[in-house]
């Protein structure tokens, strides 16, 4: 009787943990000037956290590392005030059509949101971000090369005076990391 006292225990601990785990997790958003594609250079999110809208002007919005209880959101009309696209996980997604002004992801399991004690505090953001990063991505299926930065701006700038074949290059001497591309993206 105890063994298995002990076993349900354990079990418990275990989904607690992996609970939590996952619902701490955080996602990559990148904003692309393209809007018929994610490809090209623009600003990064690296690592943002829930419920935060990366506030930028873009044509196009790839969110990604999103787990199966997750889902990412582009918006229009001023930072993340209205919805126009949205995705669950476990995918990368590509949201094009251009004017985006923002984007976030939330947690969409319904257990999590049960639990919580307002049903809406997921479905809104607690606040806003601007960009800590750049990237170019020459293709989705290769990937991105991403460097932080607390001068996005100024780095983007100089960034896209750089010929497209020097990116990677430019990007490494400034101390980029590589973040693989999927050949599993949902284009919306």
């Amino acid at each position: 009787m105890e063994v298995i006292k002990w076993v349900q225990l354990m079990a418990v601990t275990v989904m607690a943990v992996m609970t939590s785990m996952q619902s701490c997790s955080a996602v990559d958003i990148q904003g692309f000037a393209d809007s018929g594609a994610c490809s090209g250079s623009g600003y990064t999110f690296p690592g943002i956290a829930q419920q935060v809208c990366t506030a930028m002007n873009v044509g196009s919005v790839l969110i990604r590392d999103l787990s199966s209880c997750q889902t990412g959101r582009a918006y229009r009309g001023g930072g993340c005030t209205t919805a126009v696209l949205s995705g669950n996980g476990p995918t990368v997604w590509c949201f094009t059509g251009g004017s985006f002004t923002g984007a976030a992801w939330f947690n969409g399991c319904r257990r999590r949101r049960l639990q919580a004690a307002d049903d809406h505090v997921d479905d809104k953001c607690s606040s806003s971000a601007e960009p800590n990063g750049v990237h170019y991505t020459p293709d989705i299926s290769t990937g991105s090369w991403i460097v932080k930065t607390p001068d996005a701006a100024q780095m983007l700038a100089d960034l896209m005076a750089v010929d497209d074949a020097e990116k990677v290059n430019w990007l490494k001497a400034h101390g980029a990391y590589h973040v693989a591309g999927s050949h599993h993206v949902t284009m919306v």
